[in-house]
């Protein structure tokens, strides 16, 4: 009799332990509960990049002297929809940027406004634009990115003022890479005009070097002569570059060349 009482308690043990091992077979944290938010937390988007987060697409511009161009800012979301503020730098010289502040919610870019004014520094220019998640949506860390404005000389820069004293004349600039060669520039006074001009360049392509950086064409001389050094490893290409010419009193005056660097012989 003992013995089989002992055979169906162990029995019933034994039932009662798997019973509870069916009822917990479900996720961690016991029935119905489950281990979804966990497992997407690591989740990546379409784009395989981690979710709530964002890359701003910024697009490179060309705008010339009084003029205006559209600048276009786009952003690839990885499972985010938050507007996002952006910021620019660096600030460059007679060049404005005019545009929203932020990329509302929802929308894949903005257009700015780029108005170039007359002393706008001719050449390229590269911009950074930031980006950030306003309004408390969790948008991940800020994205930076990068683009190129480029300037190019308007139309009229060899036209000096009409109050100006004097005119400035260059020719067009070609050198290879590794050369080093000397130019003149030359200023054409009004009558009765016969004070210093100082000349320099707005900008140089990179890798180029002028000596001295500014020069000045004499009371009575009509030209200066300047050095030009291109570095080695100076990339070939055209681009247009503005000579600025200032007298000691007066107006300043502009004149437009084409500077061409040749592949290094």
């Amino acid at each position: 009799m003992k013995s089989l009482c002992a055979g169906l308690m162990f029995l019933a043990l034994v039932g009662f332990t798997s019973g509870c091992n069916k009822s917990n077979s479900g996720s961690p944290g016991g029935p119905g509960m489950h281990n979804s938010g966990r497992a997407n937390a690591g989740a990546k988007g379409d784009h395989g990049k981690p979710n709530n987060t964002f890359t701003l697409k910024p697009e490179n511009v060309t705008v010339s002297q009084n003029d205006k161009a559209q600048l276009k800012i786009g952003i690839e979301r990885n499972q985010f929809g938050g507007a996002v503020s952006l910021e620019f730098s660096p600030t460059l010289q007679d060049v404005k940027l005019t545009g929203p502040k932020e990329i509302p919610m929802n929308q894949d870019d903005v257009t700015f406004e780029v108005t170039a004014g007359p002393n706008a520094q001719v050449g390229d220019h590269q911009m950074t634009v930031t980006g950030e998640a306003t309004g408390g949506a969790p948008g991940g860390p800020p994205s930076t990115a990068h683009f190129n404005i480029t300037v190019k000389a308007g139309k009229g820069a060899n036209k000096p003022p009409a109050n100006a004293a004097f005119d400035v004349n260059a020719k067009d600039i070609t050198i290879a890479a590794g050369d080093s060669a000397e130019y003149q520039v030359s200023v054409h006074r009004a009558e009765g005009s016969n004070e210093a001009v100082k000349v320099s360049f707005q900008s140089l392509p990179e890798g180029v070097t002028v000596t001295p950086k500014t020069f000045t064409v004499q009371p009575g001389v009509a030209e200066a002569t300047f050095k030009i050094s291109v570095a080695a490893n100076a990339a070939p290409g055209s681009s247009e570059r503005v000579i600025q010419a200032t007298p000691m009193q007066g107006t300043t005056v502009t004149h437009r060349i084409t500077f061409k660097i040749n592949p290094r012989k």
